[in-house]
């Protein structure tokens, strides 16, 4: 027993280094009761940090929690003392809830109560407890989960919308009918919404798009963001005349639009439904505007998702800073590529429609023909970002695929290179020696201590496979540093990899360009 509390004892020490900031940065993960239950008793110390300091508290009362205390222990010990400085509550059991409501409503005792998350709660609960969050000051974020909506929806909205400091709302119904939704008050209440800018609206299934696009004529015109995330097989969601329309009538101040259309790859998918929608939005109506359609087909375990090139595709355009008047096009990403080949032979034909620029994709031993198929089917992809869940020797140990990969990428267009998760060296090694024609490399994601390792091993590969041309290296790092810009000059000197060079950092990627 004297060894396990001399061993607890030194571990105490060991955490007594650190700052206050840092505990305070931890704290910010942990839930607040349990804060007070592990930390309080510790020393004086972390008694006095915990009781006495100003950072904020984050309640939870989860099905999962492991606590040996009930909720009106916790409420009595942690919670009603340090009311004022509960910053957000989360409760994802109906019976944890009736039980705190109990012991006490949530009203303006919670001074500096900013987030509400609840899930399972009946619409008759919720209401109730409305009348209560009305009088929180700082309430900004509210998060409602209903497995199923007794009440009418546009009721519990317009007395929603009352709260005078919201400034996000989410509500997620499990079980909720449409039957009878348009004559309701649900369509007529966002209108009332005057400082509505952002709209987020998921579709599972069962709504028609006629009564969607009813509602969403009612919402206020200082609407800036609308996205759609449709999970039906109403095709008349694709229809891209009738967003259009939608829009210009009534979306005067739009500045971003997202349509998200997800399908199943089953027995009854068609890719030709696609070859008659997918043009439309490449009219100049879209393309100006720089809104984004994006389709997703999942196979199995596979997404495909389509889009435009005037999606800010985040890898490519901030990374490698590409001029994207000079790379028009597709974005496609492929989620997981395995060895199957016959989703790629059925979304073939939609590749013949679309100019597919920019590839991600996910790549192992065991999609190695599948990588080579998509391949040979996109002739103009120019940009390729790629995680590789194989080591690279598995492939080079894959003699014929490897002949048959550097025969079908001789001519590619492909300039643009990044690479994810690397491991060592021959990630580099692999790339550089496939792609010899590219311009821009970019890596995702290292440690600040592999910046300057990795920094130089691709120079020197660069410079022994003798790409003269002009080029640009990106490396993202953990956390980006102005004192690493003098060290990679520095060690790039020295070795003498580089004349006539630049480098720059943006937050945490570092930019090594030269001519």
């Amino acid at each position: 027993m004297s060894r396990v509390l001399s061993e607890k004892k030194e571990i105490i020490n060991h955490i007594e280094h650190l700052s206050n900031e840092i505990f305070y940065e931890i704290f910010d993960y942990l839930n607040g009761c349990d804060i007070y239950q592990s930390f309080s008793n510790l020393n004086w110390r972390f008694q006095d940090l915990i009781t006495h300091s100003t950072f904020y508290l984050k309640v939870q009362f989860s099905s999962e929690s492991q606590s040996n205390l009930t909720i009106k222990d916790r409420y009595e010990r942690y919670i009603l003392p340090n009311k004022h400085r509960i910053i957000s509550f989360y409760c994802d059991n109906q019976l944890y809830y009736e039980e705190f409501i109990l012991l006490s409503p949530i009203n303006s005792t919670f001074n500096h109560l900013e987030s509400i998350i609840l899930k399972h709660i009946s619409t008759f609960q919720f209401v109730d407890l409305l009348f209560y969050l009305k009088s929180l000051p700082r309430l900004s974020s509210l998060q409602i989960f209903f497995d199923s909506c007794e009440d009418d929806i546009g009721d519990i909205y317009q007395l929603i919308f009352q709260l005078p400091f919201l400034k996000y709302l989410k509500v997620e119904i499990d079980d909720f009918e449409f039957s009878g939704f348009e004559d309701t008050n649900s369509i007529e209440i966002f209108t009332k919404i005057n400082n509505l800018v952002r709209f987020n609206l998921c579709i599972i299934h069962d709504l028609p798009c006629d009564l969607c696009q009813a509602l969403l004529s009612k919402l206020p015109l200082q609407l800036k963001i609308l996205s759609v995330i449709v999970f039906d097989k109403d095709k008349s969601y694709l229809d891209a005349n009738r967003w259009k329309e939608l829009i210009r009538k009534n979306m005067p101040n739009l500045e971003r639009f997202i349509l998200s259309w997800h399908e199943n790859m089953d027995k009854s998918f068609q890719i030709t439904d696609y070859h008659k929608t997918i043009p439309n939005y490449f009219l100049p109506f879209w393309m100006e505007k720089e809104w984004i359609f994006r389709i997703v087909v999942r196979d199995d375990k596979i997404d495909y998702a389509i889009v435009p090139h005037s999606q800010k595709f985040y890898d490519f355009e901030e990374h490698l800073s590409y001029d994207r008047n000079s790379c028009p096009g597709v974005n496609l990403n492929i989620t997981i590529l395995n060895k199957n080949e016959v989703y790629i032979n059925r979304l073939n034909s939609l590749f013949n429609i679309i100019n597919v620029t920019r590839l991600v994709i996910k790549c192992s031993i065991d999609s190695m023909k599948a990588f080579i198929k998509i391949l040979k089917l996109l002739p103009n992809l120019m940009m390729l970002r790629v995680t590789f869940l194989t080591h690279p020797d598995e492939f080079l140990d894959a003699k014929k695929d490897m002949i048959e990969l550097r025969r079908c990428l001789k001519n590619s267009k492909i300039t643009n290179v990044t690479i994810v998760n690397i491991e060592d060296s021959d990630y580099v090694d692999f790339i550089i020696d496939l792609f010899p024609q590219m311009k821009s490399f970019s890596i995702q994601i290292i440690s600040n201590c592999e910046l300057l390792t990795v920094t130089n091993w691709i120079l020197y590969r660069i410079k022994m496979n003798k790409m003269s041309h002009p080029m640009k290296v990106c490396i993202q790092v953990n956390e980006g540093t102005n004192d690493l810009i003098e060290k990679l000059y520095e060690m790039i000197d020295s070795k003498k990899l580089l004349k006539n060079y630049t480098i720059f950092r943006k937050l945490d990627i570092f930019y090594i360009q030269w001519n």
